[in-house]
């Protein structure tokens, strides 16, 4: 299912609700409650969610991230919400100057280091490329990424031809990796955070399970008039 079909079938349910169980006789103060308690829930659990954005914070500088060992690659952790783990797009504050410079951006799962966490397995690679010369952000859309609800993962950016800056603000100290092995091995501190936005929406299943429960409590309203 894409997302246009995800949305468009949620406000089709929407609609029904609001046809169906809100018009008419009033359903009284209890039943006005649930009413706007299941609607707000419903917007909540139907709609896009930026689940990490820095990209408007004061950025402090850059971090060269290449394919050998002097920078290597850089990771920036996020993590997903208890409803919102299916990841739709990813924006990156990058810069490239070299139209040479080919690189990968990958989601890998997070693990426990010595110290801190830092990235464990590829999970997948949404961008693989060489797109050219940009100035950010370096956007990616149309994804459907299913991850695990309320989890820590790493954004990591693995050139393997040439290096791109990516950067990063200083306002809050964040969770980040660098590998200099192409990631046999990781190296984690709480450097700057580095600029990035991912957005993501409820798994399908969550959303079956609200629209059946709201379709039931509408129901069971309309019967109780």
């Amino acid at each position: 299912m894409t997302i246009s079909q995800r949305v468009s079938g949620c406000q089709r349910i929407r609609g029904w609700f609001l046809s169906h169980v809100c018009a008419g006789p009033a359903v009284g103060p209890r039943g006005s409650a649930v009413l706007v308690a299941l609607l707000v829930l419903w917007g909540q659990i139907s709609s896009a969610a930026v689940i990490f954005d820095n990209q408007g914070e004061t950025t402090s500088g850059s971090q060269v991230v290449d394919s050998g060992s002097v920078n290597g690659w850089w990771g920036q952790a996020f993590s997903t919400t208890a409803l919102d783990d299916v990841v739709t797009e990813v924006s990156l504050s990058m810069l490239n100057t070299d139209p040479t410079t080919t690189f990968s951006v990958d989601i890998y799962s997070s693990v426990a280091g010595q110290t801190l966490n830092e990235p464990g397995s590829l999970l997948q690679s949404i961008y693989s490329g060489t797109p050219g010369t940009f100035f950010g952000p370096f956007v990616i859309d149309q994804l459907n990424v299913p991850l695990s609800p309320s989890t820590e993962y790493f954004m990591v950016i693995a050139p393997t031809v040439g290096a791109v800056s990516w950067s990063y603000t200083g306002a809050v100290a964040g969770l980040n990796a660098e590998s200099v092995d192409q990631g046999s091995t990781w190296s984690s501190d709480t450097f700057q955070p580095f600029q990035m936005k991912v957005v993501a929406v409820p798994e399908p299943g969550t959303i079956t399970l609200l629209a059946a429960g709201l379709v039931a409590g509408g129901i069971a309203i309309r019967r109780r008039r």
